[in-house]
């Protein structure tokens, strides 16, 4: 994966911020999993609207209730996703700048 990092000055205080650049196919494929859980969630949200529209079910009450606990999974492993992204982010970033002061230092 070639991925080129700019450096950008954060809007709040000034600092820094790298900034990540993909490729098209690149782009697609890190952002797949989040479209993935948000197509997820939209149908959670759906079917809790359908539920609140259907009067000659038995019970909506119980459709609503599994579209909100899907929709409470969906967001659970979506914050799951976001965070192993950020350690995995983070993780990268380290061993670049530990490549970089190592390459320095020879």
């Amino acid at each position: 994966m070639e991925a080129r990092v700019t450096s950008v000055k954060s809007t709040s205080d000034g600092l820094a911020i790298e900034r990540l650049q993909l490729p098209r196919m690149d782009r697609v494929i890190y952002f797949a999993p989040a479209l993935f859980f948000g197509y997820l969630a939209a149908l959670c949200v759906g079917l809790i609207l359908t539920s609140i529209f259907l009067v000659k079910v038995r019970n909506p009450e119980a459709i609503a209730g599994a579209g909100i606990f899907g929709l409470l999974v969906t967001v659970g492993l979506g914050a799951l996703l976001l965070r192993a992204r950020s350690a995995l982010c983070a993780l990268r970033n380290a061993r670049r700048r530990r490549d970089e002061l190592s390459d320095r230092l020879k």
